[in-house]
């Protein structure tokens, strides 16, 4: 609009100088620019239902349930197009008045010729622009950066060759006394599947989005110290089918359903055992159950909650194994509770094989298996691990590749605002780039010219937007992963994307300027 204002301007002038008053140009122009905002609103309406369809199928690529509707409610349609209406009279009084301001005498004078470049304001719009989009492009980056670490971290259990059925043993009317029955059942059936290897049980396994914990307490030189511990009851392969390593001791055996043993990981054993030697201590969820479990064996710190988080304490008790809470001073009500606890932890939800071939014949497979031992059990679902992981980064998925998005629109429209304001130097100095032409200068040198202006706001830009990144990073560090808050690869890559954007959007009306006329550009003025 400011390009097309100042193009105008001498026609401006000449219709003042035949009688037009200020007021008539300005609305003339104001009325132009009101239709072409809201034509641009109403195209917008569907711009926007198809643009949001597809940000949210880049946003929600893979997620079975999508939770958004892209169809735009009615409060942000009216919002939208009160939005285009504003910027029609914003963006339409101001070229107005600056077209219509001119002398009709300087104009018959041809007193037009000017030297300056864009006002002080559209600069120092370009220049907050190009800040906030170099600072949102850097903020992209450490999300993508992050994810990656994330994504690609040591989890401390295999991902390959693994397949995870979640069941309801409840749902399917089981009962406390049945479970060690049908899991006997269920190793001899996996036994016969040939593609199935090392089949086990859990009341959870890593990765799953479920999760016991309980204060525990070591015996010990201080008894009384109470530390917090995830929990999971596992069948005697459980280790071997998730691919965690066996650091010290042994796994458990058949044979442990009358002894209380437990297994321990790292964690556990520098948190809670203060890296005492780990075998053969005793440990038990309370001061006055601290003998109830003697460790046998410590095993790696595998993932079992959030990946962004360190590992937790765990400690693992055998599926054949049951607590009894019948001590003093706890009362009867206390002791059954606890009791009817305890006994529901060994209803498995889960159950983890390592398969050889296809994945999705071992999942036929293992279907096929669970069922042959009871159609009755809901298959909530089966999936591989690798699978099973990638859905815990979903979230994170989605806020990557909305910021990316987001980024790229911001570079988009930084670019176009720097050819905007370009584009109407451009035009403002076509007389004197002409005289400049006319007295020798080559067209390199006008194209060095104009392009000089337009980095030198854009570095500009960039100066301001150093902090503006710097501080974005230090707010969001605890949403980062093993990634600094403010990484200065990244910023030069955004500030390269943007360096790169606005020299291809300053090119354009750098390459008009330097085909300007010389003759043409004399006798128009």
């Amino acid at each position: 609009m400011l390009v097309r204002g100042v193009a105008r301007r001498q026609e401006l002038s000449v219709r003042a100088a035949l009688g037009a008053s200020r007021v008539r140009l300005v609305r003339e122009m104001l009325i132009e620019a009101m239709l072409l905002a809201l034509m641009g609103g109403v195209m917008g309406i569907g711009v926007a239902y198809l643009g949001v369809k597809g940000i949210l199928a880049l946003a929600m690529r893979g997620v079975a349930v999508m939770p958004l509707s892209p169809l735009p409610s009615l409060p942000v349609l009216a919002f939208s197009i009160a939005a285009s209406a504003m910027t029609g009279i914003l963006f339409g009084i101001a070229p107005a008045f600056i077209a219509s301001n001119a002398d009709p005498a300087d104009a018959l004078r041809a007193a037009n010729r000017a030297t300056g470049s864009s006002g002080g304001l559209q600069r120092a719009l370009v220049i907050l622009q190009t800040a906030l989009s170099v600072a949102l492009l850097s903020i992209a980056g450490l999300f993508l950066r992050s994810l990656q670490r994330l994504e690609h971290q040591d989890l401390r259990f295999e991902t390959t060759g693994r397949l995870i059925a979640f069941i309801d043993l409840p749902a399917a009317g089981y009962t406390y006394p049945q479970l060690e029955g049908l899991y006997r059942h269920l190793e001899q059936t996996f036994a016969a599947a040939p593609a199935l290897h090392d089949m086990a049980y859990a009341t959870y396994g890593p990765m799953t989005f479920m999760g016991w914990a309980t204060g525990v307490n070591a015996a010990g030189p201080h008894p009384e110290r109470t530390v917090g511990a995830g929990y999971s009851l596992i069948s005697p392969r459980y280790f071997s089918a998730i691919g965690t390593p066996l650091l010290q001791g042994r796994t458990f055996t058949e044979h442990d359903n009358t002894r209380h043993v437990a297994i321990v990981n790292r964690q556990f054993v520098h948190r809670v055992l203060q890296d005492v030697p780990a075998l053969g201590m005793h440990f038990g969820p309370g001061v006055d159950m601290i003998q109830e479990y003697e460790i046998v064996g410590v095993v790696d710190d595998a993932k079992y909650g959030d990946p962004s988080r360190g590992p937790q304490p765990m400690y693992f008790i055998p599926m054949s194994q049951t607590t009894t809470f019948n001590r003093e001073p706890y009362t009867a009500t206390i002791i059954d509770q606890s009791n009817k606890a305890a006994e529901f932890k060994h209803f498995a939800a889960n159950i983890i094989v390592r398969y050889s071939g296809d994945p999705a014949a071992a999942a036929v497979a293992m279907r096929h298996a669970i069922e042959q031992v009871d159609a009755g059990i809901p298959i909530t679902r089966i999936t591989t691990y690798q699978d099973q992981i990638s859905n815990s980064f979903t979230q994170r998925q989605l806020v990557v590749r909305l910021t990316s998005i987001f980024g790229g629109l911001a570079l988009l429209l930084a670019s176009i605002g720097l050819y905007g304001v370009t584009a109407y130097a451009v035009a403002r100095r076509i007389p004197e780039i002409g005289l400049r032409i006319a007295l020798g200068a080559g067209r390199g040198q006008v194209m060095s010219m104009i392009l000089r202006g337009a980095l030198l706001q854009t570095a500009a830009g960039l100066l301001l937007g150093a902090p503006i990144a710097l501080l974005s990073g230090h707010y969001l560090q605890s949403q980062l992963y093993q990634v600094s808050g403010y990484d200065p690869t990244i910023f030069l890559l955004a500030s390269a994307a943007l360096i790169l954007s606005a020299f291809v959007a300053s090119m354009i009306p750098a390459r008009m300027a330097s085909n300007t006329d010389p003759i043409r550009a004399l006798r128009t003025e």
